[in-house]
């Protein structure tokens, strides 16, 4: 996997700024690539594989850090007692924190699992995700079909 070590920077004026000096962003640029509040990207992780979330807040503190705040989304082998599934499903979860946005790797695309599969390309295929359901209790195995999905 290429590794983006170009400086990461806001674009445009922020959208809004706490007396803190908080200030929220829409799209944040690192070299020739921009990320924007709702794509899909790869994560940094301890472990080899990468983790998948949506990118659902980018912001700068007062000291100019940037920071990413990240739904995640869940393989299927992190709902209890499972332990096969597909590498490419997502389950679309619902908790979210706040990495520093260095930690995101690239840019992925979550699409409807017949969207996926109707891809011929394989090596489009490679960085791409399906999502076909919500996770709504991880530990009950609580999970609720998405109506539709547009790809991210």
């Amino acid at each position: 996997m290429t590794e983006l070590t170009e400086e990461w920077k806001p674009m445009g004026k922020p959208l809004m700024q706490t007396e803190e000096g908080r200030k929220s962003y829409s799209s944040a640029r690192r070299g020739t690539y921009t990320f924007s509040v709702g794509d899909a990207v790869q994560v940094r992780s301890p472990n080899e594989e990468p983790w998948i979330a949506k990118l659902s807040g980018i912001f700068e503190d007062a000291a100019g850090a940037l920071f990413a705040k990240l739904q995640w989304y869940l393989a299927r082998t992190d709902l209890k007692g499972e332990t096969n599934g597909d590498r490419k499903e997502l389950l679309e979860g619902t908790s979210e924190d706040t990495n520093q946005i260095e930690t995101i790797l690239k840019k992925v695309h979550v699409f409807s699992k017949e969207a996926y599969y109707a891809m011929e390309d394989e090596e489009i295929k490679a960085d791409n995700y399906y999502c076909s359901f919500r996770c709504i209790d991880l530990d009950a195995k609580k999970l609720e079909p998405i109506e539709k999905l547009e790809p991210i």
